[in-house]
C-alpha cells in the first residue's frame, strides 16, 4: 500500500498536511548518521524582536539536487494528487536543492512564525509549501504548533521518526513554532520546501 497524504487542519480545505512513515526508521538512521558525521552544525540563538522570532538551533544549510530528487521520487504521488493549486494555478513540481538541517537540544525551539516562499538555487523555481522530516521520536516537548488570530491553538504535531509534514507558506501560511525540546531530548529534523510550477 502506498503513502497517503493526510490533510490535517483545516478539514474543509487543508493547508498542512501528514505524510506517516515517509522514510522508514532504518532509513532515517542512517540519513542522521550521513548528517552527523558530514555537517558541522552552528548554533544560531536570538531573542525575540518585533520583526524576527524567538529562536535557538544548532543548523545548517547545504545544497543537494540529488536528496532532493530522490526524496521527490519516495513522496511525490500523493503530494502531486493531493495537495491543491495555487492561487496562481500552479501544481507541485519537485523539492527545492537547498535543505537545512536543525537540531534542536533541551530547552531549544523557534517562537512563532510565519513561512514565506522561497527560490531553488538551481532551478529558480518558486516554493509553494514548507517541507519538514522529522528523522526521530522525541518523547518530551518538540511540537511543531499552528495558531490561528488571537493565538488560537489549531494544531499540535508531535515529532515522528519518519513524519513528513507539509505547509503552505507565504498567504496562506499559518502562525507556527517549534516548542521548546523537553529533559534530556534531541528532535532533529530537514527542512526543504516544496517547488511549484504553471499547470
Amino acid at each position: 500500500m502506498g503513502l497517503e497524504l493526510q490533510g490535517l487542519y483545516p478539514e474543509d480545505a487543508p493547508t498542512i498536511w501528514a505524510l506517516h512513515n515517509a522514510l522508514s526508521a532504518t532509513e532515517c538512521d542512517a540519513l542522521l548518521q550521513y548528517l552527523q558525521a558530514n555537517c558541522p552544525l552552528t548554533r544560531v540563538a536570538h531573542a525575540q524582536t518585533k520583526s524576527i522570532a524567538w529562536r535557538d538551533v544548532d543548523r545548517v544549510e547545504f545544497r543537494s539536487p540529488e536528496l532532493s530528487a530522490l526524496m521527490w521520487a519516495a513522496i511525490s504521488a500523493p503530494i502531486i494528487e493531493r495537495l491543491p493549486r495555487t492561487a496562481r494555478g500552479e501544481v507541485p513540481d519537485g523539492l527545492n536543492a537547498k535543505w537545512r538541517v536543525y537540531r534542536y537540544k533541551e530547552g531549544q525551539g523557534f517562537g512563532p512564525h510565519f513561512d514565506e516562499e522561497d527560490v531553488c538555487p538551481t532551478t529558480g523555481a518558486t516554493s509553494c509549501a514548507t517541507l519538514l522530516l522529522y528523522l526521530n521520536d522525541v518523547a518530551a516537548g518538540g511540537e511543531t504548533a499552528f495558531y490561528r488570530s488571537r493565538g488560537r491553538e489549531v494544531l499540535s504535531i508531535r515529532p515522528e521518526q519518519g513524519l513528513v509534514v507539509v505547509h503552505s507558506q507565504g498567504p496562506d501560511c499559518l502562525l507556527h513554532e517549534g516548542r521548546p525540546v523537553g529533559r534530556g531530548c534531541e528532535k532533529w529534523l530537514l527542512r526543504s520546501d516544496v517547488l511549484a510550477r504553471l499547470a
